[in-house]
């Protein structure tokens, strides 16, 4: 990269085929180019002249990244240069003055339900809901934080052992206390009423606000394991109802905070790394040792594999719109896999591979809601991007045929029969219409499937399937056997959950 004078910026290839020739040009400034640097971690390059400054990405050199204008420095800028890690870039004026930019922001953020809390500047935490069109509040914090938590109604960071917690009110923020820790937290998960810290091989549940005096002391704080269990936990959870837990043993331990004991227990062949449970903790994704992925129910004891479950997986996000409990997404630095969990099928229980989606660079996803993955950005902003598995709910009418046929696939593999009709219309085929019956079928929604065979005039098959209908009232009329006490308890816990 070669800057001139005249404010000209242009790059020239060193490849040995094709040496000397030149790749980009650019009048970057209008009167003189005094500086250029170039951040490779950051993979930027930036020049600076007059007095702006001007910021390429240097996978598409075309696109500019960013323009900083310094407007008081009328005698134009001086020398230019970048942190190691990209994070500083520093420029000095012809006054003799320094200004140093933030460039790149830890990416740290945290969800509850459909809100957002994320670093949006070295000292503040911005919490927005965008699905419930809430205002964003800005928190401003003590310290650079290492990790942001968020719950309904609180919003916590720290660095190092030290925590600091602020209750989200309807009159703005309001800092409640800070907490020091046995050891430097690694994560922190908080739901409504609780906060767990995980720490050196151990949870520390506790209040985030203290319970009156005459309330139950012992529901204070917990610290896990007890001595007595000799594991490490490496990873946690926290729903409204549930502590979760995963260990270097292979344990998964579900601890029901009302009853302020354990509920559940599951054995891993071999250490879980990561644990994703959905809202209410009914299903939760383990990432174990071996980087391979499993959708484990607590209710049935039962443990489902991913298939084509990449070892490069950071996160794993459960959909948060209401209709479509059982898809989640899971995610790299590159793309996004879009999966489903069949639970009622005549082939039993099991996940699918929906689809999946290239992620831009820098984003990293935090909330999926009705396929829109929200994202953090390394400038400390949120960007949307669409599922390509989602791409029926973009307006379906001037659609081709293939795409159409396309989208109906996608509707059937998400269990979204209602858009699956849609398309159905649109493309008004008998192949269609039987696709769309045979996967109501597939997934034992009988009640559907007769419409459907309605529309199309299968008169056979309407009385077929009603009769299936009466036969299967006539079953749930008879009255199971009672199961044995302990199993029912925990079947009281999840199906309350």
């Amino acid at each position: 990269m070669i800057g001139f004078s005249l404010g000209f910026f242009v790059v020239i290839s060193t490849h040995m085929s094709e040496i000397g020739q030149e790749l980009f040009q650019a009048s970057n400034h209008k009167d003189n180019l005094t500086s250029i640097a170039i951040s490779q971690s950051l993979n930027k390059a930036a020049s600076c002249g007059d007095n702006s400054i001007k910021i390429h990405d240097l996978t598409e050199l075309k696109e500019m990244y960013a323009i900083i204008t310094l407007d008081d420095e009328t005698k134009g800028l001086d020398k230019l240069s970048w942190t190691d890690d990209g994070q500083l870039l520093a420029v000095s004026t012809q006054r003799g003055s320094l200004n140093v930019f933030l460039t790149k922001l830890p990416i740290l953020g945290d969800t509850s339900g459909t809100k957002i809390a994320h670093l949006t500047s070295l000292l503040e935490v911005t919490v927005c809901n965008l699905v419930e069109g809430e205002l964003p509040i800005t928190v401003s914090v003590e310290v650079e934080p290492n990790f942001v938590a968020v719950g309904p109604y609180h919003v916590a960071v720290g660095m190092n052992n030290r925590a600091w917690f602020y209750a989200l009110t309807e009159n703005g923020v309001e800092r409640l206390k800070d907490m020091e820790y046995l050891g430097t937290v690694a994560s922190m998960c908080l739901n409504s009423d609780y906060a767990a810290a995980l720490f050196e091989g151990k949870v520390q549940l506790h209040m985030i606000e203290s319970e009156p005096l005459d309330s139950q002391e012992e529901r204070e704080t917990r610290l896990f394991p007890s001595t007595d269990e000799k594991y490490r936990i490496l990873c946690h959870a926290l729903t409204g109802d549930f502590l979760i837990y995963g260990t270097n043993s292979g344990l998964v331990k579900y601890f029901y905070l009302e009853d302020w004991q354990y509920v559940n227990e599951y054995r891993h062949p071999v250490s879980v790394k990561k644990i994703f449970p959905d809202a209410s903790g009914t299903r939760l994704v383990i990432i174990d040792e071996k980087t391979e992925g499993f959708v484990y129910c607590p209710l049935n004891d039962n443990l489902y594999e991913i298939p084509n479950f990449s070892p490069t997986i950071k996160g794993i996000l459960w959909e948060n719109w209401a209709m479509d409990k059982g898809v989640f997404c899971a995610f790299d630095d590159d793309k996004v896999f879009t999966y489903v969990f069949h639970k009622d099928t005549i082939q039993g229980s099991r996940v699918i591979l929906a689809g999946g989606t290239k992620l831009p660079y820098g984003h990293k996803p935090v909330l999926l809601h009705n396929g829109e993955l929200t994202c953090q950005t390394q400038s400390g902003m949120l960007n949307n991007i669409f599922l390509g598995t989602h791409s029926f709910l973009n307006n379906t009418k001037d659609e081709e045929p293939k795409e159409l046929k396309t989208m109906l696939t996608q509707t059937l593999m998400l269990r979204r029969f209602s858009d699956a009709w849609k398309v159905c219309t649109l493309l008004n085929t008998a192949e269609a219409w039987n696709e769309l019956a045979r996967a109501c079928l597939h997934h034992m929604e009988v009640e559907f499937a007769v419409r459907v065979y309605r529309t199309i005039g299968n008169v056979g098959m309407v009385m077929s399937l009603e009769q299936i209908k009466k036969n299967r009232r006539f079953v749930g009329d008879v009255k199971e056997p009672a199961k044995p006490q302990q199993k029912m308890e925990h079947s009281i816990f999840f199906t309350h959950a």
